[in-house]
């Protein structure tokens, strides 16, 4: 790992790493001057700064009352320095020179740094001899601005990278203290535990990482920021200039004769304008050559090798928002179930609706091309022993478990059971019959073939409900009541207890199921491709029926 480190640092043209801390002040050297003492009393060529007569003890006392007085800080340095008395080490400086090059690291006080790199500087950082700062964030006792303070100079100056070091904070949590490096470009903090670490140095090689490279990812930051912001600004002028005419019709109408919400395809006219603006900005030959200089460089360090795959929740955000739409939007949104909706079913797990988008899309009549059932695919992990014969693999965010869709065990469901989640911002599969056509009709909150659908959906679990009450409120023993209530016929079809339970509470009817998320039509169709090739081979009752 020590070569890696070494490799890292001559990449990125390191020639210094200084290491401010206050553990490198006065106090570090009492003991050893007072050792220097006791070894050299005898020695009538040493010119003592106190008295060092009357015997050993009392030479110690008086050494002490010198040591203590801060007139005599100056002093006490020239004395340092003149007899070259050494200082015990603190544990973070003995492992930074264990896992850096040698010759590469100075450790110094805040007030030599200031004086040697601030005010006096003996080292100039180039492009060819950069700087690295580790300083200790909490330079005077607990105020957490006083390594900030000194680093101000520093901040955003080319060729000096800054790690914001420290003891009380761990390694989970320097993105949280990234709040106090003033948004520099240029200063990150760096647990000191990284270094602690008895792992050969890693985990401070992924910090220095993390440090050295943040200027040039804030420079291609900014360059996609100005970009963004340019395509904004066309853009918002772009919609602002569409006539009345062609709103109505790319908008309202097409809303219309897709069935979905205005404000659905009006937020993919909006992001087909900023797209389109985005690549003209790019394309401009100025922006795309700065991106990819500053590209070319951060892949110098980037390509540093045993780097592990970082656990970051920004990442797995990502990721989850490339493949899925969150289900608090497309609930929020009142979607109809669309191909790749994923749905939790109570003590069955999660399943995802597979089905073709023109069988399932809901007309203005609220009639299907084929209304009576869809597939429900289990989600399950990857079987390591290979026992899954047929299954589709799920997009995962690396270093989580695999996931698949389990082809062989497809569940036969009346999509009308599944339509209940577009009814409810939560996404339950559930109906309240309080809640009737007329009351949703005046809230003008979902479309008009949906409005349809919940009509028929409505009335045919009104049926059940009746019959279910009438059962209830009957006069017959108790044993033949319960009896009679377990055959009542369910509303829809292929809705039976082995799979899918009717869970009537009140007036509300909940069918257990609750939609999460949608997978995003290119990953969606990608495993409906996968189980029309599984049906087209081996279509066998077996295999899909519930």
């Amino acid at each position: 790992m020590k070569d890696i480190i070494k490799a890292l640092i001559e990449k990125r043209k390191i020639k210094k790493i200084v290491y401010v801390d206050n553990e490198f002040e006065i106090d570090v050297y009492k003991n050893n001057i007072k050792l220097f003492l006791r070894e050299n009393i005898s020695n009538p060529s040493i010119k003592w700064p106190f008295l060092a007569e009357g015997g050993i003890d009392y030479a110690l006392e008086e050494c002490e009352r010198w040591l203590n007085n801060s007139e005599n800080s100056n002093a006490i340095i020239e004395f340092i320095k003149e007899k070259e008395i050494q200082r015990e080490a603190s544990p973070v400086e003995k492992k930074l020179n264990e896992i850096l090059p040698e010759d590469i690291l100075s450790c110094v006080t805040p007030c030599e740094f200031k004086e040697q790199y601030t005010d006096n500087p003996v080292f100039t950082p180039t492009e060819d001899q950069q700087l690295v700062i580790l300083m200790d964030k909490y330079i005077n006792g607990d105020d957490g601005n006083s390594g900030m303070r000194l680093l101000a100079p520093f901040e955003n100056k080319d060729y000096v990278a800054c790690g914001l070091f420290s003891n009380r904070f761990c390694v989970n949590d320097e993105l949280e203290h990234w709040n106090d490096c003033n948004k520099a470009t240029n200063i990150y903090p760096l647990s000191k535990s990284r270094v602690m670490e008895e792992d050969g140095g890693k985990a401070f090689l992924l910090g220095l990482r993390d440090v050295v490279w943040l200027r040039q990812i804030s420079d291609i930051k900014e360059q996609a920021i100005k970009l963004l912001s340019n395509a904004i600004k066309f853009t918002i002028n772009d919609i602002r200039m569409i006539d009345p005419a062609s709103f109505d019709y790319a908008v309202i109408r097409k809303s219309v004769q897709e069935g979905c919400w205005e404000f659905e395809v009006l937020k993919r006219i909006i992001m087909i304008f900023l797209e389109k603006r985005f690549q003209e900005n790019v394309m401009d030959h100025e922006n795309y050559t700065i991106i990819q200089t500053l590209s070319k460089g951060l892949k110098v360090i980037s390509n540093t090798p045993d780097i592990v795959y970082p656990s970051s929740t920004l990442l797995k955000e990502l990721t989850e928002n490339e493949v899925y739409y969150p289900g608090v939007y497309v609930n929020g949104i009142y979607s109809q179930i669309a191909n790749g909706d994923i749905f939790e079913i109570d003590n069955k797990g999660e399943y995802m609706l597979v089905c073709q988008p023109c069988n399932l899309e809901l007309r203005q009549d609220a009639t299907r091309k084929t209304s009576e059932f869809v597939y429900l695919l289990p989600i399950e992990p990857i079987n390591e022993e290979g026992k899954q014969k047929y299954i589709s693999n799920l997009y995962q965010i690396k270093g989580e478990n695999s996931c698949c869709v389990n082809l062989a065990r497809a569940k036969r469901v009346c999509p009308m059971i599944l339509d209940l989640v577009s009814y409810n911002t939560d996404g339950r599969a559930q109906l309240d019959i309080d809640i009737t056509y007329e009351s949703l009709q005046e809230k003008d909150i979902i479309q008009d073939n949906m409005l349809k659908q919940y009509q028929k959906i409505y009335k045919e679990i009104l049926k059940f409900t009746n019959l279910r009450d009438k059962v209830k409120n009957s006069d017959i023993d108790p044993a033949a009541k319960s009896q009679l209530l377990s055959l009542v016929q369910r509303p829809f079809k292929l809705s039976t207890d082995k799979f899918i339970k009717i869970n009537p509470n009140g007036n509300i009817v909940d069918f257990g199921i609750r939609r999460k998320r949608r997978y995003k039509e290119f990953y969606a169709q990608l495993i409906l491709q996968d189980f029309m090739a599984y049906l087209s081979r081996q279509a066998y009752p077996v295999d899909i029926q519930p």
